[in-house]
């Protein structure tokens, strides 16, 4: 499915940014280069086919994002930023097998640079959208969704790591810093805000889409870097929350409730299809027992029906009604099947994969490739294929069915799919600075890189007004610990049960790879998973 999906999008829509199957041609989406082609590179290593990557490999050496175009900043970052990177690090493992010289880096080198004007605002939380010549122009909304300001963590850290300037650490951590010190008075957030104001334009609170993957990378960074502490009790912490205020009387919250993040009370019921990912991000914090619950409600939906609709109302528990009713082959509900695969081993969850499988085949296959479905009701498919569908959808569902694939074992996925590897030896550096005073810091990042030029890319005009990173306020953030208002005890309970004995991580010197069930959230839950019988293979490894 992926190489003859691959092979006409080479032959019907490349260059352009994807392919659309029922008319064999292509179109340019989020940007103009080439998406579907970065998007897909990683899906060749992944599937150890060594001379697929590197014919796609030459093809993306080619691409020069010295255009005059608006970009999604979100987008940009998790397709384009996320493949560069991880596909940089394959082919630094494929050694003398391809030719290379480091051309993916130096292209998300660039690419990062680009990106970085985004940042420059009076919060440090970035536009949602940048022209990669102009930078941001005069008159771009200042309104940007939460999953922008809080999916970076990642892809920034690996380009700080990769490229030694801990700039684009930098600026991540310190905007995931400024939305974190604008929530409630009740520790929640919303789903849009205004990133000049510093207000709240979209106030619910919520774990779907807009603000997903902001939980995703708090835990995924967690478990990424070794040295990492902050983001993970940052996610401990919203967990708790969502826990508190998500959560219906009979444990059911997958259908997304939506919460006033000023009150907490409720405000709608909600199914939406991107929410089949938070299974998958509780089965990574040790929660495999609600998780094997709600992943049984969502195939037991599914059993005579043809894929789970966009978006859909509900009311204790029984449809009302449907909202949006197409299907863009999204990977969110197989993505979280292959993680508790890998923490269960449990056969019956390939069976459901391979149901998914035969759906796909059965209404979505064209000529040329892969169809989004219209409606998921009368099966009407539409002349698009998203890259994600190369990228992650058919990614998922490979590593499902070889579990002793290398990227099973010691892998996190950026909420893109692209995999980085998790050993001891990696380590944030922006942690070094975020306290620091704006001077202290420009001095440190020109000791990292003495031909780095901060104001180049921190200049822009805005309501004629030029700000410069000399205008920056760093603001001292406190420590991310349970809140203050607990007591004694259920303060030393939230360490007993959400923490695990090796919650700090200390690498020991050696670089190995850490164990998911170390280090991460709720060694309870895994005690408790055991004695049910549900524990994970110990030989697997994230």
């Amino acid at each position: 499915m992926f190489h003859t999906t691959y092979d006409s999008y080479v032959k019907n829509a490349y260059p352009e940014d994807e392919l659309k199957p029922i008319s064999c041609t292509g179109m340019n989406t989020w940007g103009n280069f080439s998406l579907t082609l970065i998007d897909a590179l990683d899906t060749f290593g992944v599937m150890n086919d060594v001379e697929g990557f590197e014919k796609a490999l030459e093809k993306v050496k080619k691409i020069d994002f010295d255009i005059d175009i608006n970009i999604s900043v979100f987008e940009t970052t998790i397709r384009v930023l996320g493949g560069l990177l991880s596909s940089h690090l394959m082919a630094k493992n494929f050694g003398d097998k391809i030719t290379y010289h480091d051309e993916l880096l130096t292209l998300a080198n660039d690419l990062g640079q680009r990106l970085l004007p985004a940042f420059d605002t009076p919060t440090g939380m970035p536009f949602g959208s940048i022209n990669l010549k102009k930078g941001v122009h005069p008159e771009e909304t200042t309104v940007t969704c939460t999953a922008t300001i809080g999916t970076c963590s990642i892809e920034f850290t690996w380009l700080s790591i990769l490229t030694d300037n801990p700039i684009y650490e930098f600026v991540c951590r310190r905007a995931i810093h400024s939305l974190w010190s604008h929530r409630t008075n009740k520790g929640l957030i919303g789903a849009h805000i205004d990133v000049f104001q510093g207000t709240w334009t979209e106030a619910a609170f919520s774990i779907s889409g807009g603000v997903d993957s902001f939980y995703e990378y708090l835990l995924k960074a967690w478990i990424g870097f070794s040295d990492e502490k902050e983001y993970g009790e940052m996610f401990l912490e919203m967990y708790e929350l969502i826990h508190e205020y998500l959560r219906r009387d009979d444990g059911w919250y997958v259908l997304h409730i939506y919460a006033n993040p000023y009150n907490g009370k409720p405000m709608i019921d909600i199914f939406q299809s991107l929410g089949a990912y938070w299974p998958g991000v509780k089965i990574l914090a040790g929660e495999l027992i609600e998780s094997n619950e709600e992943l049984h409600l969502l195939a037991d939906y599914l059993k005579n029906r043809s894929f789970l609709p966009e978006r859909m109302r509900v009311d204790n528990l029984k449809l009302k009604g449907y909202d949006f009713v197409n299907y863009p082959l999204r990977p969110e509900f197989v993505e979280s099947l292959s993680v508790m695969y890998k923490a269960t081993r449990d056969p019956k969850l390939l069976k459901v994969a391979f149901k998914q499988v035969d759906r796909i085949r059965k209404w979505c296959k064209t000529t040329c490739g892969y169809a989004n479905v219209k409606n998921v009701f009368t099966v009407e498919i539409e002349d698009k294929m998203e890259s994600f569908f190369l990228s992650e959808t058919l990614k998922y569902l490979y590593l499902l069915f070889d579990p002793d694939n290398e990227y099973n074992k010691n892998y996190i996925f950026s909420t893109e799919a692209h995999p980085f590897p998790v050993v001891k030896s990696n380590k944030s550096q922006a942690h070094l600075y975020y306290r620091k005073k704006t001077k202290e810091i420009r001095r440190e990042l020109r000791k990292a890189n003495k031909n780095y030029d901060a104001n180049r890319y921190f200049m822009i005009t805005n309501k004629n007004k030029t700000c410069e990173i000399d205008h920056w306020e760093c603001s001292p953030f406190f420590r991310y610990y349970a809140s203050p208002k607990h007591n004694y005890n259920e303060r030393y309970d939230y360490y007993k049960n959400y923490l695990s004995p090796n919650f700090k991580n200390q690498p020991n010197g050696r670089d190995l790879f850490v164990d998911f069930r170390k280090g991460i959230c709720s060694y309870q839950h895994w005690v408790e998973a055991s004695i049910m019988g549900l524990e994970t293979d110990p030989r697997i490894f994230i």
